[in-house]
């Protein structure tokens, strides 16, 4: 079977240079070795913790570590920090997707389960959809700073919101 060709981006002032490749123990089991497959690798990774503990306990604490980090990158003044930053906020934001279908489908039981969490999907879409435009705008006209800060509001927010959130119990009729 033929070698794939390594891709190759051009920058402007220098030649083409291949993108690094994934280390063989790392595309051996499956991950991806480099920061494009981070957030990917700890949502897996982190699953069993959403099952053993539950959507909205975990939600809980990774919602802190996102807020935790995008704070670092809004009081960062060098690019090393801000980069831990942005680690710090992904690693936090890997498992929220998890979190939220599991709390979803704690919510709506076995009443039409693929309806629930396409419908908690498309919202998970329009939040990121708004999220981009929005937080360019807050950028443009007030500044990273604020841009960051609006988004560690936003994630506060989820914060509150799974605080109160978890399976819906229900209350069987006194007999």
């Amino acid at each position: 079977m033929p070698r794939p060709r390594r891709l190759r981006l051009r920058h402007p002032d220098r030649a083409a240079r291949p993108l690094p490749q994934r280390p063989a123990h790392r595309r051996a089991a499956g991950g991806t070795g480099d920061v494009r497959g981070a957030v990917p690798d700890l949502a897996l990774g982190g699953q069993p913790l959403v099952d053993r503990y539950g959507g909205a306990a975990v939600a809980r604490v990774v919602l802190l570590v996102e807020a935790a980090g995008l704070a670092v990158l809004t009081a960062a003044t060098s690019e090393p920090v801000a980069l831990a930053g942005v680690a710090v906020t992904g690693a936090g934001l890997g498992l929220v997707y998890p979190c939220t279908t599991t709390i979803t489908l704690g919510r709506t039981g076995a009443l039409r389960p693929g309806a629930a969490v396409g419908t908690m999907t498309s919202f998970w879409d329009l939040g990121i959809l708004a999220a981009g435009p929005l937080g360019g705008q807050i950028a443009a006209n007030l500044g990273y700073r604020t841009a960051f800060a609006a988004a560690i509001a936003a994630t506060l927010a989820a914060l509150a919101t799974a605080a109160v959130l978890g399976p819906r119990r229900t209350v069987s009729p006194a007999a």
